[in-house]
This record gives structure tokens, sequence and C-alpha cells, in this order.
């Protein structure tokens, strides 16, 4: 993607910087990660994903500390967020917008047209935040999620053409 920095932006609180994911970040995110989820990523996940060509991988810092990050991939015009997360201590500030709309803004230039997720089915939060952005649920994936066997709804965005 070239450029490390992607944008700067504020919350009532505090002075926020939104930056290409890099091997430094790896340690900081695995630990938001294992602070958060039942089945977490491995460090080798993202290193994969921040190694992937075609991936898309965006953090949020506060000063130097990682606050949120996002995973994504893009295969032709169709993009798969595979992660997003917000520190608990900096959630209900607009990070998570914040880092779709970069995301979105990235995969426009891309030429992107489609914008994938999954989220369990029982993660009201996340969906209501979703629709919000003007996410629909196109489909259900049964029991996907291996730790609780919880179906997860698939999530889609198709961009307009601007």
């Amino acid at each position: 993607m070239g450029k490390k920095f992607v944008t700067e932006f504020r919350t009532p609180e505090h002075h926020l910087s939104i930056q290409v994911m890099s091997v430094e970040d790896l340690d900081p995110a695995l630990a938001l990660e294992k602070s958060a989820f039942l089945t977490p990523w491995s460090r080798e996940s993202f290193l994969n994903a921040i190694q992937n060509p075609n991936g898309i991988n965006l953090v949020c810092k506060n000063k130097k500390e990682v606050v949120g990050y996002m995973t994504s991939f893009m295969v032709m015009d169709e993009l798969y967020i595979t992660n997003l997360l917000v520190s608990i201590d900096y959630q209900r500030q607009g990070i998570a917008t914040e880092l779709l709309k970069n995301l979105i803004r990235i995969v426009r230039i891309k030429k992107g047209v489609h914008l994938f997720l999954e989220v369990r089915e029982n993660n009201s939060a996340a969906i209501s935040f979703y629709k919000k952005l003007k996410f629909q649920v196109v489909g259900v994936r049964k029991r996907y999620y291996s730790d609780s066997k919880e179906d997860a709804l698939v999530m889609k965005l198709t961009l307009n053409k601007e």
C-alpha cells in the first residue's frame, strides 16, 4: 500500500492516527486479540495477514499504543474483513468507524466494490454497528465458530460508484 501513515483524527479525549499495520504492531495487536476473543488469532495469523500482498491491514494508535486494528484482504473487486477490534478503553469513540472509513477509501482506490464480513449472530452491538454503516445481512454460516458452534451472519456492503 505504500505509505505507512494513513490519517489522523481526534476524539474528545485523544489525538489518534491510523496507520498500515507493521511487524512492530503484531504483539500489541495480539495482546488486544487475546483480551477480547474466545479463540484469538495466533501471531502467525497476524504475520500472514500483513505479509499477504492482497492484505489491507490497519491499526489505530494513541501515540505509540495500538488501541484498535482491522485486518482484511482483497480478491478481485471483493474485500473480506477478517478482524476488527477496538480496545475496551477506547470503544464508543468512533475508532471502528474511522478504521472502516479509511478501509473503504483504500478499497475505492483499488477499484473494489463489495465488502464482506462474518459476525457472531449474538453480537448485537457489532451487527447494529455494521448496519449503521449500511452493511446488510446476506447469509448465514451455520456453526461457523468452532469455540461455541455459533452461527455467523454474513454481511455485505456494496460501494456506490463515485
